[in-house]
């Protein structure tokens, strides 16, 4: 299976914890570090035999045994990590996770081993991942806090904001917090070590780590979307070239589907825009 979701990987008592730093690493990252080529932000970079200092850190590491429990493959050299601290309606544009400042520098396109999403609140549109370029078939997963999506590295993902199902209150943010597993760290300057010299991140205490070793991932279930009361038509881009995608139109928050339609001409209701 090219998409699996877990719950419970992070400790209950860590959520707020990390919603809070990721406010602050995000608001550090989109103000004082500025952005790259093609608009991309700089993400993190954490070697495989390196031992976490902060909570962040720790926590991505201890996310990455658990999504390897039988051990790291053969030639993985470490994990990027970054978080999206987004407005409740608002769309992530579709796109492959690559290496970035090697896809902008040379035009050239390396894929992660694995991408992971780990949500942190309930808010916000649902991410949709694709199992081919037929873009017929794949995963619609609504945010839920402490669901954890693990999926292969290579494909076609974003975020469809008005599909959002949870009434927001006034300050509410989609919060994520994104792994990448790889074979090569990305190139400098999209992905980093990150700038200790320059920020303060939340140390890491014995406390975090009694709490997070406590825990323990269970499977979450995957639904198969059903058709049956009708269906709603969107469309969204790659790159220039429209691609029109349908989900049924009784979806429940929270909640992980898979789906496959077959695609006609009907009316579009939403767009939203992708870059590769």
């Amino acid at each position: 299976m090219p998409v699996k979701t877990y719950e419970d990987t992070i400790h209950k008592d860590l959520i707020q914890p990390m919603k809070e730093e990721c406010y602050r690493i995000n608001n550090f990252v989109t103000q004082s570090i500025k952005t790259h080529k093609d608009g991309k932000y700089t993400t993190f970079w954490f070697e495989k035999d390196d031992e976490p200092k902060t909570l962040i850190e720790y926590i991505a590491k201890s996310i990455s045994f658990k999504d390897f429990p039988n051990g790291f493959p053969d030639n993985y050299v470490g994990f990027e990590w970054w978080m999206q601290v987004k407005d409740t309606k608002e769309d992530i544009t579709f796109h492959y996770d690559k290496d970035e400042g090697l896809s902008s520098q040379k035009n050239e396109y390396i894929y992660p081993i694995h991408s992971t999403i780990t949500y942190l609140t309930n808010v916000g549109g649902p991410t949709t991942i694709f199992n081919d370029e037929n873009y017929d078939n794949g995963y619609l997963s609504f945010p839920k806090v402490n669901k954890h999506v693990v999926f292969d590295g290579n494909l076609f993902h974003g975020v469809i904001g008005p599909l959002s199902k949870i009434k927001p209150t006034k300050d509410s943010k989609r919060i994520t917090f994104l792994i990448n597993y790889w074979y090569q760290k990305p190139i400098e300057p999209n992905c980093i070590v990150f700038p200790y010299d320059r920020f303060t991140l939340s140390p890491l205490t014995e406390e975090h780590v009694r709490l997070q070793e406590s825990t323990k991932k269970e499977k979450s279930k995957i639904l198969i979307m059903k058709y049956k009361n009708g269906y709603n038509n969107y469309t969204i881009y790659r790159n220039r070239t429209p691609i029109i995608v349908s989900f049924a139109k009784i979806l429940k928050s929270m909640t992980t589907y898979s789906f496959k339609f077959q695609r006609n001409n009907e009316i579009v209701s939403v767009q939203t825009f992708s870059s590769f």
